[in-house]
C-alpha cells in the first residue's frame, strides 16, 4: 500500500520577509508518529512537508504561474479553490494519484476537494482548540469508516464530557475570584476575543476576514454593554485590530484584558463574548456563556464547505501512539 503521508505544504509563514512553510513541523511530527507505529507494516510512506524548499512541490513556482504574489492572500485566495493555469500544481495533483491513500496535519480544502473527486481515501488530522479538556484531534475523512464510527466520541457524549469539565475548571476559577475580587471585570461586559490575523478560519471566500468588516454588527452588539473588553491573541503582534476597536468604541469604557481566557469564561460580569471565527467563542457556551462568531464557528469550516461528503470523527490523542488504531483506520496488517 502507497500512503502519502502530507498537509497544508501551501499555508505560509512570514519571518524576516522569507517565506518559511507553516505546517512543516507539525506534518513531519505525525508523520513520524504513524511510521514508528506501522514500521512492520506492508506500507510504503512517503512525505511531504515543505512546499516553499522541498524537491517535490514548489508553492512559490505555483502562485506565480497563477499570477498570484506568494504569500498570506495567495494562500487565501486558493484555500478552497484551486483555480486552473498552474502546470506544478497539476504536476503536484498527478503525483496524488498514485497513492492508494493521502493522510494529512490539516490538509486544506482544494485538496480535500479534489482527493474526493478522485475517490482517493485521505484522512485529515486536527488538533481540537478545545484546550481547557486536554488535547483530543478530530479527523475528517470521505471514508464512511465503520472503525471511526466506533471509536470516536459520539458528539453529544463529547460535548457532555466538556461541560463537565468546564464547570470544575470554573468552580476554580471562582474560588480564586473569592480571594481577590478585584480581579473581577466590570458588570456587564463584552469580551472580544482577537485572533491571529492570518488564521485559516478567518478564510471568507478568497480573503481574510477582519474585524473591521463586521462594524455594524460591533457597533450594535456594544448597545447591550457597559464595558468592552478586548482579549489580543498572544501570538499576534499586529495591533491594528486593537487600535480599530478603540476608535470604534471611543465613546465607551473600553478594556484591553491579557489574562487567560478560562477567567474571563468563569467571570460572573462577562455577560457575553464574540469573535470573528475564534474558537473562543465555541467554548465559551460550555462555562454557561452566551456567545457568537462574526463569520463562522471554527467546526464549520470543512463542514460547511463539503456538506455531507465529509465525515468528521473525534477521538482522544492517545489514538495516536496505538499501532491498532493506525492499522484499522488504513485496513492495513
Amino acid at each position: 500500500m502507497n500512503i502519502l503521508f502530507t498537509g497544508d505544504i501551501f499555508r505560509p509563514s512570514l519571518v524576516n520577509g522569507v517565506l518559511w512553510p507553516s505546517q512543516k513541523y507539525n506534518i513531519e511530527k505525525f508523520a513520524q508518529i504513524f511510521s514508528e507505529n506501522l514500521k512492520n507494516s506492508n506500507i510504503s510512506l512517503s512525505v511531504i512537508s515543505d512546499g516553499f524548499n522541498g524537491n517535490e512541490v514548489d508553492v512559490k513556482a505555483i502562485f506565480t504561474e497563477l499570477n498570484y504574489i506568494p504569500g498570506y492572500d495567495s494562500w487565501a485566495s486558493t484555500y478552497n479553490n484551486f483555480p486552473n493555469g498552474s502546470k506544478s500544481y497539476a504536476s503536484f495533483t498527478d503525483l496524488l494519484e498514485s497513492f492508494d491513500t493521502v493522510i494529512g496535519f490539516e490538509l486544506p480544502n482544494h485538496l480535500m476537494s479534489f482527493l474526493t473527486s478522485k475517490k482517493i481515501p485521505f484522512f485529515s488530522i486536527q488538533i481540537s482548540p478545545v484546550r481547557f479538556f486536554g488535547e483530543r484531534i478530530y479527523i475528517d475523512t470521505n471514508e464512511a469508516s465503520d472503525f471511526l464510527l466506533k471509536n470516536s466520541f459520539k458528539s453529544e457524549i463529547h460535548d457532555a464530557q466538556l461541560r463537565s469539565v468546564a464547570i470544575k475548571s470554573k468552580l476554580q476559577y471562582r474560588m480564586n475570584v473569592l480571594k481577590d475580587k478585584t480581579s473581577l471585570s466590570p458588570e456587564n461586559s463584552l469580551l472580544i476575543c482577537l485572533q491571529t490575523l492570518y488564521d485559516k478560519v478567518r478564510i471568507n471566500d478568497k480573503k481574510f476576514a477582519r474585524i473591521w468588516d463586521f462594524k455594524d454588527n460591533l457597533l450594535s452588539m456594544s448597545l447591550n454593554f457597559d464595558t468592552i473588553l478586548i482579549k489580543p491573541h498572544p501570538l499576534e503582534h499586529d495591533p491594528s485590530e486593537i487600535i480599530y476597536l478603540r476608535k470604534l468604541f471611543f465613546s465607551k469604557k473600553t478594556l484591553i484584558v491579557s489574562d487567560d481566557i478560562y477567567k474571563y469564561f468563569s467571570d460572573p460580569n462577562v455577560n457575553f463574548i464574540s469573535s470573528i471565527s475564534s474558537s473562543s467563542s465555541f467554548e465559551a457556551k460550555f462555562f454557561g456563556k452566551k456567545s457568537s462568531c462574526f463569520y463562522k464557528d471554527f467546526y464549520q469550516n470543512a463542514e460547511s464547505f463539503f456538506g455531507k461528503k465529509i465525515n468528521r470523527f473525534y477521538v482522544g490523542s492517545n489514538h495516536l501512539n496505538n499501532k491498532e488504531f493506525w492499522s484499522q483506520l488504513i485496513n492495513v496488517k
